[in-house]
């Protein structure tokens, strides 16, 4: 309390004018709203900060998920390619330039068939 003369430490609460007891009352309401904006302040700063971590995180699992899943589609894709060429007789595979021994390899290395200009 700045103009009022009141020092709480000088004298007793008790001998407070009514003047003074509202000037108190105003000064504890007022610095308790200050207190409370800066905390509210303080709390909203954290949480946008803790908004923006759990956002990038998010944005990477994704990214994680997205580059796995198209890992799996791939090789499941390989899978099924190499299954059909196993499923086709030696006739088949000579007229499109493979071998059964080039198809078994790529099953074996889990890779797709190994093509060469003929």
């Amino acid at each position: 309390m700045s103009d009022d003369g009141f020092e709480l430490d000088t004298g007793g609460i008790r001998q407070l004018s009514p003047q003074q007891w509202s000037a108190l009352r105003r000064d504890i309401v007022s610095r308790a709203r200050d207190e409370r904006s800066r905390l509210l302040r303080q709390m909203i700063a954290s949480l946008l900060a803790t908004a923006g971590t759990v956002w990038r995180v998010a944005g990477k699992s994704h990214d994680a998920v997205r580059s796995a899943t198209r890992r799996h589609l791939a090789r499941q894709q390989r899978l099924r390619e190499l299954r059909e060429l196993s499923a086709m007789d030696d006739i088949g595979l000579r007229d499109i330039g493979i071998s059964r021994l080039e198809v078994r390899a790529a099953l074996q290395s889990n890779t797709g068939p190994v093509r060469q200009n003929r």
